[in-house]
């Protein structure tokens, strides 16, 4: 029985940029190429719209990751990276309290 094995976000891409350049090679040898279960190759490459976006607009941090999870209040928390980015710019100090406070404004701006 095979051990599970999780894959990054960049091997993912290296699997869908194989498949894309020879688009004649059967999955089955795609697969045998990487040392990985069909099935996980199909999944791969079904889900790799999602794959791809992850991986042109996250940082490195995140291709570090092997799964793709977005949170249960997806808006609510780019609003809060775009705030975040935005005070590290400008250079302005953010503790956690404060981030817990602009969180809790927003969320209740926006009814969540």
């Amino acid at each position: 029985m095979r051990k599970r094995k999780a894959l990054t976000i960049p091997l993912k891409m290296e699997v869908i940029q194989a498949a894309e350049k020879d688009p004649k090679l059967s999955k089955i040898n795609l697969a045998r190429k990487f040392n990985l279960p069909e099935s996980t190759l199909r999944g791969i490459l079904k889900n790799k719209d999602s794959i791809q976006k992850v991986n042109s607009e996250y940082s490195n941090h995140a291709k570090k990751r092997s799964r793709i999870q977005n949170g249960k209040f997806e808006i609510l928390e780019n609003t809060l990276i775009q705030w975040f980015r935005e005070m590290r710019a400008s250079n302005l100090p953010i503790s956690s309290e404060l981030f817990k406070e602009k969180a809790l404004t927003l969320s209740s701006k926006m009814g969540i």
